[in-house]
């Protein structure tokens, strides 16, 4: 219960509101840089939605780098596509859960990206992006539009093997019990006074 997936359609090849094409080889080499990166968004109390790209937008979840979680690339409408899973947090998104339910489980997001333009054509009409570094995703009211395209979360399920998506490393088992006195005498003054310090010893040996 602490998170919620969505999937993510984060950002793709050609044109833009920017003015700033995207060709596919640019697009792979950026969406290396979209994993533990921030899912961002501001509430608007008057339309009850999302806001845009703002300074005081806040996290509200993230997207996790694991081996269940591969960046994909599809094509949708003749444009190549990122697509990755990011999880929200259900205690610290406020509203925005019961936005994306009402609003059919989908939002438009927009990535906000820092980019190097190809010096050769930094003063065309039209300047090609060389490289980029994603620096968040932020997901959009309905009133605002995205800057490319067809890029939007939905918001799924947790399936069964959810655990598995959410820790790559294996539970760790102690090879031996740890044993807790919770008598009255030890607790208040006895051997477990500071448990802090009584069990950093015994775990650190497992």
């Amino acid at each position: 219960n602490l998170f919620r997936k969505v999937k993510i359609k984060a950002f793709a090849t050609g044109e833009n509101c920017h003015t700033m094409p995207i060709e596919e080889d640019v697009l792979k080499r950026g969406a290396k840089t979209i994993y533990n990166k921030p899912i961002l968004w501001k509430y608007d109390r008057y339309f009850d939605d999302a806001m845009g790209h703002e300074k005081d937008e806040v996290p509200c979840g993230f997207v996790p780098e694991t081996n269940d979680n591969p960046i994909k690339f599809e094509r949708y409408n003749d444009r190549l596509y990122i697509v990755i899973y990011a999880l929200l947090w259900t205690k610290y998104c406020g509203k925005l859960i019961k936005i994306f339910e009402r609003d059919d489980k989908k939002k438009d997001v927009s990535v906000e990206i820092a980019v190097i333009e190809d010096e050769e054509n930094k003063f065309n009409s039209k300047p090609k992006i060389k490289d980029f570094v994603i620096s968040g995703i932020t997901i959009l009211g309905e009133m605002i539009n995205p800057a490319c395209k067809g890029c939007d979360a939905e918001l799924l399920e947790f399936s069964e093997n959810k655990s598995k998506f959410l820790r790559d490393e294996p539970v760790i088992k102690f090879e031996s019990e740890i044993t807790i006195d919770n008598s009255k005498e030890s607790s208040v003054d006895g051997k477990w006074e500071n448990p802090r310090r009584k069990l950093f010893v015994p775990l650190s040996n497992q």
